[in-house]
C-alpha cells in the first residue's frame, strides 16, 4: 500500500487536468476539494516524514457512506414512495387525459400568461443580462476565431456583438430621462438662443 507521502499527487492532478481538458470535462466541486485535501496530505506527509495511507484514512468514511446509501430501510422507504407515486399516476391519468381531450374538443384549453411589470424593471433586467451575456459570448467567439471567419474575424462573434449592442441601445433609450441626439441638439440650440 502506498502512503500519501509517496504518491506524486501533483503529477496525478496534472494528468487528470490534461485528460479532462482533452475531453472537455469539468471536475465536480466535491472531487476538486478531495484533490486539494490529497495535495495537503502529500505535503504534510513529506514535511513530517511519516507514512500516511490514504486507504486507511478513507475506509471509515467510505464504509459509513456505503452503509447509509445501501441501508435496506432507506431503500424500502424510497421504493414505497415511488410505488405510491406510480399508483397515484396510474389511477388518475385516464381521468386527466379524458378531461384534457374534452377541453381540447370544446376549445377551452388556452394559456394565459401575464407579467405585471408596470415600471419595466424586469424588461430592463432581462435586457441587461442579454446584453452582458452577448458581449461576453462575442468576446469568446472572436478570441477563439470561431468559424466561419472573414479575415480572421469570427462572423458569429460579430453577429453576437450586434445583438449585444442593439440590446444595450434599447436599454439606454428606455432609461428614464434619456434624450435622443436630436433632442440634445435642440436643447443646446435653445440654450444658445437665450
Amino acid at each position: 500500500m502506498a502512503g500519501v507521502g509517496n504518491l506524486d499527487v501533483t503529477a496525478i492532478l496534472t494528468s487528470w487536468s490534461e485528460l479532462m481538458h482533452e475531453h472537455r470535462l469539468v471536475l465536480p466541486a466535491d472531487l476538486a476539494l478531495l484533490m486539494r485535501v490529497m495535495l495537503r496530505l502529500q505535503g504534510l506527509g513529506r514535511g513530517v516524514g511519516t507514512e500516511v495511507h490514504a486507504t486507511e484514512l478513507l475506509t471509515p468514511y467510505l464504509r459509513t457512506m456505503m452503509a447509509e446509501r445501501f441501508d435496506p430501510a432507506r431503500i424500502a422507504r424510497h421504493a414505497l414512495r415511488t410505488a405510491r407515486a406510480w399508483d397515484h399516476l396510474v389511477q388518475t391519468l385516464p381521468e386527466q387525459i379524458q378531461a384534457t381531450f374534452e377541453r381540447l374538443r370544446t376549445g377551452e384549453v388556452g394559456v394565459d400568461f401575464r407579467v405585471r411589470d408596470v415600471d419595466g424593471t424586469v424588461d430592463r433586467l432581462v435586457d441587461g443580462l442579454v446584453a452582458s451575456a452577448s458581449l461576453l459570448a462575442a468576446a469568446q467567439l472572436i478570441a477563439r476565431k470561431a468559424g466561419p471567419t472573414i479575415g480572421g474575424v469570427s462572423i458569429a462573434g460579430l453577429a453576437v456583438v450586434g445583438v449585444g449592442a442593439r440590446t444595450w441601445v434599447r436599454i439606454a433609450t428606455n432609461r428614464p430621462g434619456h434624450k435622443t441626439v436630436l433632442q440634445r441638439a435642440r436643447s443646446i440650440s435653445d440654450l444658445r438662443t437665450r
